[in-house]
């Protein structure tokens, strides 16, 4: 039977010192209750349903604010270390104790274990969910996991694989049998056995098809025995039905499709990867980090350009390249107008320019730029390049060729057209100053030759990366070399394809060679270079001699030797060579330079064959609602997020009911990367007496910040003191409103089947939200919350060095809004009416009335000086007779409030009162002995050798020992001791800072923090 009243002391046990001093503190106080208690008007007997309902009720109350005290204690702190997290599960676990069918209350505990890094407590705690709830997959299958793993020999563990995937484990869901034959089949092929592993992988693939791990490992093991084109796209487009969320997917499907020449459908594929990749705040470009080479990611671009190109023209390849460069050039643009906003002069912007490292594209996308304009007539390079081309470059305006690449070939063309402007300009100017004009205006508008332009631009871009990398401490030298030599070999090649310089080219090669010897490089690489040096150089019988050999595998040959039959009048040649290429290699570059080549030479674009074309229709039309999911996601699923109750009393918890469905026809994978994402992110939205919030925080920074200046509070702060501390003021409120956030994982299921839903409780009040709205029940507090599902995190460049953080919906996500829920105001009333209640009442009402008390207690204001005293007092003495769950309450709401740390007489009263209850105990096996002694230990203790902490080290209970334990060991980390009954110094209190600093007063958890 649970006992809530403080029992008599046993028989023949001589009593403690402490209880001694206790009677001595409580003495004056007795009998003023005793009196109170003569004068307790008699109630109405409660049924014996009712008392039991009040139990209920308190203890639930309790155990809530037990397990959310422990729980803001560890997210409050700036760094929790495992012996945090055990403190918190074990807390937890005494919290749950009073209510083992709190599934939610469950799971809290389990997430303590799992980051306290204990299998074992881990594993006891989820065998108690998977009783509780036996639908939740997620946690059978983790059950099921270790239960395995704990057998001694492969052949054990195939054996019970073996009997769960049998008639045995027929009751368990297709799901979960699925991730065991994955498990199974992995360890058959890790024990040698292909043709069980085959067997069990298939069997994972038809038992649940959006098991995406055992769809991708299929799609692995069979690709290299699949010849068909459109089989193998089925093995990847598998993975995409098993999660169509999955980048890596498309970008595999849109590769496999590329290498096969079917671009249109690739592009389908490579657009939606970009689309998700920015629905979840990820830059497809990556463009806040385009000058660092280490973030860029080379392939990914390439195939998308290339592909691009291939489906969409050179035009909107280069469209994308000036986007890309627009935006790293913004900052540049805008520090120049700055400048000539200053009145600087051309001299003295040009010598900050020249101390500036100017962010240059990736080297990569520069080496597309000019295979773009090398692929195209002529006559249309200058317009291509003029149109694309950034109009804010005043390095390349005043000196245009750094490079001399203009040394190695044909100076600057002057155009009629320009020589005319020039004349319109100066009609009075000598044939001299005109040619001059218009060299200069040539060189401006980079009429000379725009694909030495675009050469000269990764040159640049290369040697400003090969700097970087060079000054890199995380690589080491033989990488530093590696990529040295790989960049010398890229710029060789690109000034040999676009016959920008031979001569420099030809001059890295030997010094490259001299540098590192032959042997160093492949001889079909210099075979390859040594034949673009023939070919541009006329000598084509010796570039035939060199590329012929390595043309059939090598693209970069097969062109040069394209080139060289070109070069010679023989255009049916070239053209066959061109098309070979194109077949043969069409993932590269080349290709689409090929493409245009044949278009320019025979005047005809040219044909996709038959069977690719019928590899794009297939692609284009597989699985049409692939787009929609992002597009419109309610159609594939919904969200409801409602109260249970839109009142709430001083006793009644803080939940939301959340309800997610599948409302697509197919089955979808439930989880915080899966189609259907189990992760939410919870903000509220708080009113209190109608205000704000945000503006009662920023009302409190602002008081707090005057009483460090020493300011008056009833005065606005000093124009120049606002300005000076505003930032400060701005920093502390978005750090309060950011701890508001919850974010809730419902992942309990594997996957919901079509028009299936699942339905999970939210505890919305076991956060900072929560202790704001129970602070003080005598305000009219209104709580709203959005919910977002999927959410990501996002960095925001703002035209700075600095970026903002916010949260943005995911790829596929939901989001809603509460009905607004009411904490029940209750009167501010006198300290008699209170005194009164506390007398005279019990169970529920008792609880309320105490709450009620603690709320007008930490009311400010020097007029309620009078009642809170009077009020202390009385909560003082009922304190003594309140049943241990009242008493445990009491103790967590005060501490919640901070109450223990501006009023230690109170604490050592309370601590006191406890002290003797427990001395005198029989025994501390129920749980309102349990939670009151654990509300006791993490409000009233101040140090590893307090008595409380004695009593819960030496308790018969290990979770109470283990829990004294590490509370004795977080004490002991913090340097500090004191003796039962000198508070000395608190631990927990922190130097004044100057500039001050309000979260914690606001929103840490009081006393042990």
């Amino acid at each position: 039977m649970t006992i809530f009243h403080h029992r008599p002391r046993t028989a023949g046990r001589a009593p403690s010192i402490a209880t001694g001093i206790a009677c001595v503190l409580l003495l004056a106080g007795t009998s003023v209750g005793l009196a109170q208690d003569a004068r307790r008007p008699t109630e109405a007997p409660r049924s014996a349903e009712q008392r039991q309902a009040d139990e209920a009720l308190v203890s639930r109350a309790a155990s809530n604010l037990l397990a959310r005290t422990l729980m803001r204690r560890t997210r409050n702190l700036a760094e929790p270390n495992i012996a945090d997290y055990r403190l918190t599960a074990l807390g937890l676990s005494v919290a749950g104790r009073a209510h083992p069918e709190d599934v939610e209350l469950l799971r809290n505990e389990i997430e303590a274990w799992t980051a306290a890094d204990d299998a074992g407590r881990l594993i006891d705690a989820t065998r108690r969910l998977v009783r509780l709830d036996p639908r939740d997959t997620i946690a059978q299958l983790r059950l099921i996991d270790t239960q395995i793993g704990r057998l001694n020999t492969v052949e054990e563990r195939r054996q019970a694989y073996a009997r769960l995937l049998g008639p045995a484990g027929q009751s368990l869901r297709a799901t979960v049998r699925s991730r065991l034959a994955l498990d199974a089949a992995l360890l058959a092929r890790e024990d040698g056995d292909d043709e069980a592993f085959f067997e069990l992988l298939t069997q994972a693939t038809l038992l649940d098809s959006t098991n995406k791990n055992a769809a991708a490992l299929f799609a692995s093991v069979m690709m290299p025995y699949v010849d068909s084109r459109i089989e193998r796209f089925e093995l990847i487009a598998n993975v995409l039905h098993a999660d169509p969320l999955d980048t890596g997917a498309y970008e595999n499907a849109a590769i496999d499709l590329m290498s096969s020449g079917a671009y249109r459908g690739a592009q389908r594929f490579l657009d939606r990867m970009r689309d998700l990749l920015g629905a979840s705040g990820e830059d497809f470009m990556n463009r806040a980090h385009l000058t660092e080479p280490s973030l860029f990611n080379e392939n990914r671009v390439n195939d998308y350009l290339i592909n691009t190109w291939q489906t969409r023209g050179p035009r909107a390849v280069l469209s994308f390249i000036a986007d890309a460069q627009g935006h790293i050039e913004t900052r540049f643009v805008s520090e120049v107008q700055q400048m000539r906003k200053q009145g600087l002069t051309q001299a003295q912007m040009q010598e900050i320019l020249n101390q500036t490292s100017f962010p240059w594209l990736p080297y990569q996308l520069e080496r597309m730029r000019a295979l773009v304009l090398l692929a195209q007539p002529e006559a249309e390079r200058a317009n291509l390049a003029f149109t694309q081309r950034p109009v804010h470059r005043d390095e390349f305006i005043n000196n245009p060729d750094p490079y001399g690449l203009n040394g190695y070939s044909a100076p600057p063309p002057v155009t009629p057209e320009l020589r005319a402007l020039a004349r319109e300009e100066y009609p009075n100017a000598e044939e001299s100053t005109i040619t001059a004009v218009a060299e200069q205006r040539a060189r401006q508008r980079r009429d000379i030759n725009p694909i030495h332009e675009a050469v000269t631009r990764f040159l640049l871009s290369a040697s400003d990366t090969r700097a970087q990398v060079r000054a890199s401490e995380q690589l080491d030298e033989q990488t530093k070399q590696l990529f040295d030599v790989n960049l010398t070999l890229e710029s060789i090649w690109l000034l040999l394809a676009t016959e920008t310089s031979t001569d420099l080219a030809e001059d890295r090669l030997n010094s490259l060679l001299e540098a590192l010897g032959d042997e160093a490089i492949e001889q079909s690489a210099i075979d390859r270079y040594r034949g673009w040096i023939a070919s541009n150089r006329a000598e084509f019988e010796q570039a035939r001699e060199l590329l012929t050999p390595i043309a059939q595998t090598d693209a970069s040959a097969l062109y040069a030797l394209a080139t060289v039959e070109f070069k010679t009048g023989n255009s049916a040649k070239a053209v066959e060579l061109l098309n070979d290429l194109r077949l043969r290699f069409p993932q590269t570059a080349l290709a689409c330079v090929a493409d245009d080549r044949i278009a320019t030479i025979t005047g005809r674009p040219t044909q996709t064959p038959p069977e690719i074309e019928e590899l794009n229709t297939y692609a284009l039309s597989f699985a049409p609602w692939l787009e929609r999911m992002t597009r419109s996601p309610r159609e594939f699923m919904g969200l409801t997020v409602r109260p249970e109750s839109n009142q709430l009393g001083p006793l009644d918890e803080l939940n939301l009911v959340l309800r997610l469905s599948n409302t697509a026809g197919r089955p979808l994978a439930v989880g915080p990367d899966s189609p259907i994402n189990s992760r939410f992110l919870f903000t509220p939205r708080i009113e209190i007496e109608g205000q704000q919030y945000i503006r009662v925080i920023r009302e409190a920074v602002l008081r707090q910040a005057k009483r460090d200046l020493g300011l008056p509070l009833d005065q606005p702060l000093p124009q120049d003191v606002a300005e000076r501390i505003e930032p400060r003021v701005m920093q502390q409120v978005a750090s309060a409103t950011r701890r508001l956030l919850e974010v809730v994982d419902i992942d309990r299921v594997l996957r919901l089947e079509p028009n299936e839903s699942i339905t999970v409780p939210v505890w919305a009040g076991r956060g900072n939200a929560g202790e704001i709205i129970d602070r003080d029940l005598t305000e009219r507090v209104e709580i709203q919350w959005s919910v977002a599902q999927g959410f990501v995190q996002t960095q925001r460049l703002t035209g700075s060095d600095e970026q903002s953080q916010g949260f943005a919906p995911g790829p596929m996500s939901l989001s809603t809004e509460t009905d607004r829920i009411l904490r029940i105001k209750l009167p501010r009333v006198g300290a008699g009416v209170l005194t009164e209640r506390l007398s005279a009442s019990e169970g529920a009402e008792l609880a309320r009335t105490l709450l009620h008390a603690t709320s007008m207690m930490s009311r400010p204001g020097a007029d309620a000086d009078a009642d809170r005293s009077a009020l202390r007092q009385s909560v003082i003495e009922r304190a003594s007779t309140l049943p241990e769950t009242h008493l445990a309450l009491l103790i967590l709401r005060l501490n919640e409030q901070g109450a223990f740390n501006a009023d230690d007489d109170l604490r050592r009263s309370l601590r006191s009162i406890v002290l003797a209850r427990l001395t005198e105990a029989t025994s501390l096996d129920t749980p309102p002995w349990q939670l009151l002694l654990t509300a006791s230990l993490i409000s009233l203790t101040r140090g590893a050798d307090d008595n409380i902490v004695r009593i819960a080290r030496e308790s018969a209970d290990p979770t109470l020992s283990e829990f004294g334990g590490v509370l004795a060991q977080i004490f002991d980390q913090s340097g500090f001791s004191t003796s039962p009954d000198e508070l000395g110094t608190d631990p927990t209190e922190q130097p004044d800072d100057p500039g001050f600093n309000i979260d914690e007063g606001l929103l840490g958890t009081p006393g042990l923090r």
